[in-house]
């Protein structure tokens, strides 16, 4: 069985000792040297762990770096799968003591990837890869771990995930402010480590996640026709000022349709016909009848629902809401209690007004919208909301 390495340090010496003596051989001829010199040459045993089709591709990968961790990884796990258990031993899935575990898979791993790394004289790559003081022996696991956690924390590799952030920032909700402190945000992030997003860039990519938005589509068109050499300040501030106008422009309009439903003496009008550009009726829940309204669960209505909606006087209508209760008025101070204030119990004539009828008392006879009301020394009469039926 081949030696483990011990330290990192004994490949360097004898890494040395072959370019001494052969100064014309390039790194992987050195390093190949130094591994048959170590007796970490694959032998008839370890052809067994790894075959030498995966020996010769892992020779012609890109070699790891301090800087290309995100490249080399997959790259190098691509190389071993063939190998059984090669990538769980190293990922950690089948760790030391398991079962599956194989300490010999293990250590001829951690030549291969020794073999993988850069080892010339512009990389750092083993400074990441020295056995540590408290690291009885080095594997191909335990060096993996290292490596990740070193290498995937590089500046250059945060920068690269900045970089991709660029590509999947999105316009949400029409609000370009907040895209733009996203733009910010991510300008900050690649500064603090080092690099500067250009201006063009940083515009151009404003523009995109905007040109296919209705509300900032001419707003962009200007920009570039007019104001093709603007800054990326100016060109924000001028959507950010088509946003807010938008959002005020709104805020009006919800605030006329409410001062819309009040009459002048503070009571609320007749329901009213809302209709869009094309003449139906907003907010209808049958598309095949738009100007039929919405059907209501007669059942569902509660004495606090109806308290609620007549919290403001209300006149015209009053019987039809009531049959929807599908309960009795006993006396006019049940309505009054329910917050009907317009009809007064000291003057409980204005119901009936239009007939001359004084009523005293009030129930709901069916649901087809009809109300029977008792008054003083004449029939009973039938009445739909302020109108009488006959009979």
């Amino acid at each position: 069985m081949p030696p483990r390495v011990g330290s990192v340090a004994l490949l360097e010496c004898t890494m040395q000792i072959v370019r001494e003596a052969h100064i014309d051989r390039n790194e992987d001829q050195i390093l190949e040297r130094a591994f048959s010199m170590m007796n970490l040459q694959p032998n008839a045993h370890q052809a067994e762990k790894i075959p030498k089709s995966v020996l010769s591709i892992v020779s012609q990968i890109v070699k790891l770096n301090e800087n290309n961790w995100a490249i080399w990884e997959p790259m190098f796990m691509d190389c071993i799968h063939p190998i059984r258990n090669a990538k769980r031993t190293l990922t950690g899935e089948i760790p030391i003591g398991h079962v599956d575990y194989d300490d010999n898979l293990d250590s001829h791993l951690l030549g291969l990837i020794l073999s993988s790394c850069d080892h010339g004289p512009h990389s750092h790559i083993d400074t990441y890869v020295i056995r540590e003081h408290d690291e009885e022996e080095q594997l191909g696991s335990t060096l993996y771990k290292k490596l990740k956690a070193a290498l995937t924390i590089n500046n250059k590799v945060k920068l690269s995930a900045i970089h991709d952030r660029v590509h999947e920032i999105r316009l949400i909700n029409h609000n370009v402010i907040n895209l733009g402190k996203e733009l910010d945000k991510i300008c900050n992030d690649a500064t603090r480590l080092g690099n500067h997003m250009d201006e063009k860039l940083k515009k151009s990519t404003l523009y995109h996640c905007v040109k296919d938005k209705w509300l900032y589509t001419q707003t962009v068109d200007s920009l570039k026709a007019a104001q093709s050499g603007c800054n990326y300040e100016y060109a924000y501030h001028a959507l950010a000022k088509k946003h807010q106008e938008a959002k005020l422009s709104g805020c009006i309009r919800a605030t006329a349709r409410a001062a819309g439903n009040k009459n002048m003496m503070g009571q609320t009008s007749k329901p009213r016909q809302v209709l869009n550009q094309e003449g139906y009726n907003r907010g209808r829940r049958d598309p095949a009848n738009p100007n039929k309204p919405a059907n209501r669960d007669r059942n569902s209505v509660s004495w606090e629902s109806v308290r609620r909606k007549h919290e403001e006087p209300q006149i015209v209508g009053f019987a039809a809401e009531f049959t929807e209760i599908g309960d009795k008025i006993r006396s006019m101070a049940d309505l009054s209690e329910i917050g009907m204030s317009v009809i007064d119990i000291t003057n409980p004539a204005r119901i009936c007004s239009k007939h001359n009828h004084v009523a005293d008392s009030a129930e709901i006879c069916d649901k087809d919208g009809h109300m029977t009301i008792h008054v003083q020394d004449a029939p009973q009469l039938k009445y739909k909301g302020d109108q009488a039926l006959p009979g």
